[in-house]
């Protein structure tokens, strides 16, 4: 068997393990939709408002945010993360639309890169305050009140981070990487985790985030993307 008809093989078999829709438009708590049952709580300044597919989860960029009970996804093996976002301006620190962090660091977080204006995937090197975050950027740039479907896919038989924008991905977002830990924290939407401290907190609007076990395929992405 070659080596490309393996990786369809093995992308072929990512699994949906959450999906909050983010309609709730009221209360604290969004359902999770693809039967694991992980709800995700609001906190802080986080709250409801319309979204591109219906409603979806309002955040500040100051505290607010919302987390499930537990971790979603194993950040050391394949894994793909998908949501639509929406900037209410270029923020000028790092920001995370959803992450999964351990006890210091992320396992990953997808979101806005400030240094180069970039939607980006990064995974910390380990879950130590010193590892490096290991990075993709897409050549999209985010524009303010523009919402934006982007995914960030993992893939360890190419030892590669990927990130997809509207369905596209463009020849400048692989980096190589092989992932060396799993971060067992809650999943989070609206910040991620840096040196042990909460960081990153989104100024904008998040809705309709995936998670899968597996590398989803283009071809998957893309219809995500045409909703």
């Amino acid at each position: 068997m070659f080596a490309d008809e393996i990786a369809d093989l093995v992308n072929s078999a990512a699994t949906l393990v959450g999906h909050w829709r983010l309609d709730e438009e009221s209360g604290l708590s969004a359902a999770d939709a693809s039967g694991r049952a992980t709800a995700a709580t609001l906190a802080g300044a986080a709250s409801w408002t319309s979204g591109w597919l219906d409603g979806a989860l309002a955040l500040d960029g100051v505290n607010g945010y919302a987390q499930t009970t537990a971790p979603v996804v194993n950040t050391r093996t394949g894994f793909t993360v998908a949501a639509w976002a929406q900037l209410d301006y270029l923020p000028t620190r790092d920001t995370t639309a959803v992450a999964q962090p351990g006890s210091r660091a992320a396992g990953f977080q997808l979101g806005f890169d400030k240094e180069q204006g970039r939607w980006t995937l990064g995974m910390a090197a380990a879950d130590t305050d010193t590892a490096a975050l290991v990075r993709t950027r897409s050549d999209d740039i985010p524009n303010p009140l523009e919402w934006a479907h982007i995914a960030g896919v993992y893939d360890p038989l190419a030892g590669q981070l990927r990130v997809y924008v509207n369905g596209r991905l463009s020849t400048t977002t692989v980096t190589d990487h092989l992932s060396a830990w799993n971060a067992t924290g809650p999943l989070q939407l609206g910040r991620t985790k840096t040196a042990g401290t909460f960081t990153g907190f989104w100024p904008g609007a998040v809705d309709d985030v995936r998670a899968y076990d597996g590398v989803l395929s283009a071809e998957h992405i893309a219809q995500l993307a045409a909703q």
